[in-house]
């Protein structure tokens, strides 16, 4: 018997187009309300579609104060990553049938790019972003493209062969504004903050956003010939899936989390655990840079099994953490194929640190 894999390669010289096809949502009237529900149905018949799905957004980022005039000095912009960070949830149904989900797109992609990319840094290895670097502008305008797995839906990740018929319902949640903006003061000359140098408040504007499907076309008697087959034999998708919990006040406590029955149908997760604090809904904190954690001790149970056995006793105020860094990189390089970079000394090592504070990953 062929694998789907299999069955497709034998009808890769038989596509005789492939193009794409945009897609708007159902109802654009309150693309901008927080909590708002833009959906998107994804039907396309007998057709197949590639997994490279992408996005198109665009629209205005401006000050709240309308009577202040915005150049690209002043002290305030969209965060990097900041299509991720304009979604707090994504659902992808597929025919009825929930196949796909993320929260906070924003962290985990973040961390995603802060932990699997190499960076364009030789001295740190983390990315300036995991999917655009910002700058403020001159202008207020703005405008992105990328491919929905940047958002973390592993499903339009790590599927090799085509998709048929599509049935999508693709749901995207919007998140507030605060959690996409940046805003900081700057210092005076005795180093104190000048917090009249405070822009006022801004405020992000969706004019435009819709996807930008690939359809795959085949002969049209291949393509009864690939659906027959297809039909025969099972028909099915692996792919990783993302988990990012949240949990409040935890500090000055120990956090006890039991994941065992977080996820639905699948095998058992391979997990890492980071903590994030207090940046959501807040425009002076820079969302797409992770908090200092001051935590003690860190470990995972599995079978009644504990990984590491030993204790780190870690005192990140007085700057012992390097195991958690040498565990970071064991990490990366046994899951990623990254180099292990060794730690040479203390200011190199907190940029990493900094860094492995915010995943529970269920890959």
């Amino acid at each position: 018997m062929n694998t789907v894999k299999e069955i497709f390669k034998k009808y890769d010289d038989e596509i005789s187009r492939l193009q794409y096809k945009k897609f708007t949502p159902t109802s654009t009237l309150e693309m901008n309300d927080v909590n708002n529900k833009i959906i998107f149905w994804l039907d396309l018949e007998n057709l197949f579609i590639s997994k490279n799905i992408q996005y198109y957004i665009a629209g205005e980022f401006k000050l709240t104060d309308a009577i202040k005039s915005y150049n690209n000095k002043i002290n305030i912009k969209m965060t990097d990553n900041f299509v991720a960070h304009l979604i707090s949830h994504i659902e992808v149904t597929k025919h009825n049938t929930i196949i796909d989900e993320i929260d906070y797109p924003g962290i985990v992609s973040t961390v995603e790019g802060c932990v699997e990319y190499p960076g364009l840094n030789i001295y740190n290895g983390k990315p300036i972003t995991s999917g655009f670097r910002s700058h403020n502008y001159k202008g207020s305008q703005f405008e992105a493209v990328g491919n929905l797995s940047s958002l973390w839906l592993d499903f339009f990740n790590d599927i090799t062969v085509p998709i048929y018929r599509g049935g999508f319902k693709i749901l995207f949640t919007r998140n507030g504004d605060n959690n996409v903006i940046y805003r900081w003061k700057t210092n005076k000359a005795d180093g104190t903050e000048d917090a009249a140098i405070l822009p006022t408040e801004g405020k992000i504007t969706i004019k435009t956003f819709y996807l930008r499907i690939p359809i795959i076309e085949y002969n049209s008697e291949s393509q009864i010939m690939l659906i027959k087959e297809l039909l025969q034999d099972s028909y099915f998708f692996q792919f990783k899936k993302w988990k990012c919990i949240q949990k409040m006040k935890a500090s000055r406590k120990t956090l006890d989390i039991d994941i065992t029955n977080m996820y639905r149908n699948v095998t058992k997760p391979i997990r890492a655990f980071v903590l994030q604090t207090n940046r959501s809904n807040k425009q002076l904190k820079d969302n797409s840079i992770f908090d200092h954690s001051n935590i003690n001790n860190l470990w995972l149970e599995d079978g009644g099994k504990r990984y590491p056995e030993e204790f780190w006793n870690l005192d990140f105020e007085n700057n012992y953490y390097v195991s958690a860094y040498e565990a970071f990189q064991d990490f990366k390089k046994c899951f990623f194929k990254t180099d292990s970079i060794p730690y040479v000394d203390k200011k190199r090592v907190q940029i990493y640190v900094s860094n492995i504070q915010c995943w529970l990953i269920n890959p």
